[in-house]
């Protein structure tokens, strides 16, 4: 099903870029993993995403930890409204905040 959505999702992007007369390798596809597991985020990173959001911290320190293992390349936001349910300095673990 998740490649399912990512391969109609890049449909839609290359219809408005195409509408717009913009390129579609301009857009930058962010998939926020909140409530999704490692194997999930597998299936995306196997239909071409690399960029992956978080807006918990521990659950991006959790999952970074073993992704960055698998999956080369792997880059990771933390966004927007982040919450923490403990001490944790989250930002060694992210590329950049999403505002």
């Amino acid at each position: 099903m998740i490649a399912e959505n990512i391969k109609h999702l890049k449909e839609r992007i290359d219809i408005k870029c195409a509408e717009i007369k913009r390129n579609p390798q301009e857009i930058r596809l962010i998939a926020v993993s909140k409530f999704f597991g490692i194997d999930a985020i597998n299936e995306a990173n196997t239909m071409g995403i690399t960029d992956f959001g978080e807006n918990k911290a521990q659950e991006l320190r959790d999952k970074y930890e073993i992704l960055v293992k698998r999956l080369p390349g792997i880059s990771s936001e933390l966004c927007r409204e982040i919450k923490l349910n403990m001490p944790l300095k989250p930002h060694h673990l992210f590329t950049q905040l999403i505002h």
